[in-house]
This record gives structure tokens, C-alpha cells and sequence, in this order.
């Protein structure tokens, strides 16, 4: 299935940059007779990040269920370490792709359970991969997007004694679809909504995300932005024994450094 899915990116990306190349073609022969653009073929810009994220749900492990609320200060406080970043670039204001990526590691305290206390360790990575296109209307932008998302999670659990522990590695990759408006408010001022869903059972059951940024450039090439974020995520696999899941919701503010070139 992952390979399939793979082959599926693959050819969707193909399919983008020959469209996007026929685009080109048709637009230079349109403008052949006329001054050159002064317009830069591409621009990219790249944005590290906190998503100061809590969590909402339950995990299941080797068929054994656990609460996985956690708030950003138990996971601030349970952090061994963390990255993010996302980057993008974009062809003459109409094609472009994006790329992000999230890791953390916790180790958070034992929690307490009828036959003892149990220790969890937990690796959770988040990478997206997708393409857009875009329409531009005076101070609005509408992007047309598409991609993958890839989640791996790594959990040991340290059941008490008498009892095998637990180490899963689980990993899926769903497909979405989605739409991103941008509206430059003024010159250093902009807004930014995103909403995208998917997994249709490929990979997780359904998932949905939902971003909202507002954005200050007070430089040329660096800006900042912060919003709010909200990732829902329902997969699970195997039964009994083997059984794992997770359905749960991360939420939180964002904030985010954009370099722009």
C-alpha cells in the first residue's frame, strides 16, 4: 500500500510540472512580442516554527489503551527534543510546492493504572509533501492544494513488573486535498486561512487540519507569523493483541520565522 501510494506522488508531481511547463510555454508565446517579465521565475521562502501543540485522545498499544491527553506545558516539561520547519517555493506566482516537517521526543512521567504504574517513551514525526496552484486576484490569493502526510510514531511502554514491556513502531501515510487563501492586508500586514482533509482509509480512517496565520513582514525578506492549529488524526490497525490505534487531536498556537527569497 505504501508503495502504490508513492508511485501515486510520483506521478502526481509529473503530472503538476508538465501541466505547469505547457503553462509556461503558452504564456511566453503569448508575451513573445512583448517586454520581458521582470518577474523572478521562482521564489522560496522557509519558516521555522512552534506549534506550542496539547494533545486530546487515546493511543493503543499492543492492544493496551492510554490516555493520550497532554497539555503543551506536560510536553514542555516531558521534552527530550523538538524541531520544525516548513518550506516552500513557487513558479512565476502560479504553480509551487511545499514541504514540512515536525519531530518531537517525550518522555513523560509514569501514569498510574489499577496493576501499577506504567512509563511511557513516545517519538512522533509529522512530514507533509504536496503541491498547489494558484489564482491571484488584487490583494488575494486562493491555492489549490494537494499532498501527503506522513506519521510515524514510535511508543515504549514500561508495564510493571510481572509484565512484558512494549516497544511500536507504527507509520502511515495519508493523502489530502485542501485550499489556502492569503490576503495581504496592507504592505507588512496579511492573513492566511488553510483547511485541508483526508486519509479516505488509505492510511488513517479520516484527518483534517486547519491553520490560521496573520502575518507581519517588516522586512523585505523576513517576516513573522503567528495563528492557531488544529490537526486531527483517527488510524488504526491490526486487532486483540496487535491492535494499535490512535484517534486524538492536537491544537494550539503557532509562531513562526519566514525567510524569503
Amino acid at each position: 500500500m505504501r508503495l502504490k501510494a508513492a508511485l501515486a506522488v510520483l506521478i502526481a508531481f509529473a503530472f503538476l510540472y508538465q501541466t505547469a511547463l505547457a503553462d509556461d510555454a503558452s504564456q511566453t508565446n503569448q508575451n513573445a512580442n512583448s517586454e520581458p517579465s521582470t518577474a523572478k521565475n521562482w521564489e522560496f521562502s522557509l519558516a521555522p516554527y512552534l506549534w506550542a501543540a496539547s494533545v486530546k485522545g487515546d493511543l493503543t498499544v499492543n492492544g493496551i489503551k492510554v490516555d493520550a491527553d497532554q497539555s503543551f506545558s506536560d510536553t514542555l516539561d516531558n521534552l527530550d527534543i523538538g524541531f520544525m520547519f516548513h518550506f516552500e517555493g513557487i513558479r512565476k506566482q502560479r504553480w509551487g510546492f511545499f514541504a514540512d516537517l515536525m519531530y518531537i521526543r517525550l518522555d513523560p512521567d509514569d501514569e498510574s493504572t489499577p496493576f501499577g504504574d506504567i512509563g511511557i517513551d513516545y517519538e512522533e514525526t509529522l512530514a507533509e509533501l504536496g503541491g498547489f496552484h494558484r489564482w491571484t486576484i488584487e490583494d488575494h490569493a486562493i491555492d489549490a492544494l494537494g499532498g501527503y502526510r506522513y506519521s510515524h510514531m514510535k511508543t515504549e511502554l514500561k508495564l510493571p513488573p510481572g509484565f512484558p514491556n512494549v516497544d511500536k513502531n507504527e507509520s502511515w501515510l495519508d493523502p489530502f486535498f485542501g485550499a489556502r487563501w492569503i490576503w495581504r492586508m496592507t504592505d507588512k500586514w496579511g492573513l492566511r486561512l488553510r483547511g485541508d482533509f483526508g486519509g479516505f482509509g488509505i492510511g488513517s480512517d479520516s484527518t483534517w487540519n486547519a491553520i490560521g496565520l496573520i502575518t507581519f513582514k517588516p522586512w523585505k525578506h523576513v517576516g513573522f507569523g503567528g495563528g492557531y492549529r488544529v490537526l486531527y488524526q483517527d488510524y488504526s490497525t491490526g486487532s486483540g493483541r496487535n491492535r494499535f490505534s490512535y484517534d486524538a487531536t492536537m491544537y494550539g498556537p503557532i509562531l513562526g520565522l519566514d525567510i524569503t527569497w
